[in-house]
């Protein structure tokens, strides 16, 4: 299980920013018909290590970073590194579930759709950090030049 330490590490080693316990597993939402969900936001490598894995959402300063992982057992994917900048964001939204959040950030390029899980098994940081995540995007406490 890969810790919230080692996602920090590998943030900084690649110069990112990295604001602590705002960290959470999610995956990529497939296309729906009533919510458009664009997959290919970015290009290239990234593209496919966003499509294949799930990763580790982050938000920090510079905006929301996304971190490929092999799977949550797995390890960080290199390729897989991706920052969304605030500037791009419009707004985000999301849904509610008994298990899960819906989350939807829509961006200048599409919208990038994630499930965000409320428990993930034997990964107690994710359970502490997914409440201040949600209570971030709730308050559009993200930079306060987007709208909520």
């Amino acid at each position: 299980m890969i810790t919230e330490k080692e996602i920090c590490a590998f943030l900084k080693e690649q110069k990112m920013a990295y604001n602590e316990g705002s960290s959470v597993w999610g995956n990529r939402l497939k296309a729906k018909r009533k919510r458009p969900v664009t997959p290919s936001y970015v290009f290239g490598s990234v593209t496919t290590a966003i499509a294949l894995w799930c990763y580790v959402l982050n938000m920090n300063g510079d905006g929301l970073t996304l971190v490929a992982t092999h799977g949550r057992e797995g390890t960080i994917n290199e390729e897989g590194l991706l920052c969304i900048p605030w500037k791009d964001i419009r707004r985000i939204t999301y849904k509610k579930y008994w298990d899960s959040y819906e989350l939807y950030a829509d961006t200048s390029r599409g919208v990038f759709g994630c499930r965000i899980p409320k428990r993930v098994k034997g990964c107690r940081w994710h359970r502490k950090n997914v409440k201040k995540f949600m209570e971030t995007c709730r308050k559009g406490a993200y930079p306060a030049n987007h709208t909520k």
